[in-house]
């Protein structure tokens, strides 16, 4: 089995398995790919392409979950900029300015909550393309092209 960027794949009798094994697989030219994977250019046997699945399981892309949306609000409000407004805050309510104190924590606030806003809006908008991506892929089986789910 070759080595590719210093690593070596684990294997199963299927052949290479785990993450990153398709992208450790682009350096590689067209005949050293179909070796490493342990296929050929007709593709898998179903047999072979049922044994895989038994085994290694479906090919899916993983469902990445973020933080909850409370914990999301809360990074608005302290991240690096936030924290230096906050002690500014704390720095004026000191100094006995209070008027300025509470400006800048309407600032931090504010901030915070249309920057969770966009970045809400946003990951709403991933999940939507997400969505649009198509849920077949083309595979050659026994030399034949196949759509499969």
């Amino acid at each position: 089995m070759p080595e590719i960027n210093g690593s070596r794949p684990s294997t199963s009798d299927e052949g290479p398995v785990g993450p990153g094994v398709l992208a450790r697989t682009t350096a590689l030219g067209a005949e050293q790919t179909i070796r490493f994977l342990r296929t050929a250019r007709e593709g898998l046997s179903p047999e072979h392409a049922a044994a895989r699945l038994a085994s290694v399981g479906p090919n899916e892309l993983p469902v990445h979950r973020g933080p909850s949306l409370p914990r999301q609000l809360l990074d608005q409000m302290v991240h690096f900029f936030a924290l230096m407004l906050w002690v500014a805050a704390v720095l004026a309510f000191v100094g006995r300015m209070p008027q300025l104190g509470v400006a800048i924590l309407a600032v931090i606030v504010v901030n915070g909550v249309f920057s969770f806003a966009q970045e809400y809006r946003a990951e709403r908008a991933v999940r939507a393309l997400s969505a649009l991506l198509p849920a077949t892929a083309v595979v050659r089986r026994g030399g034949r092209k196949l759509t499969i789910p």
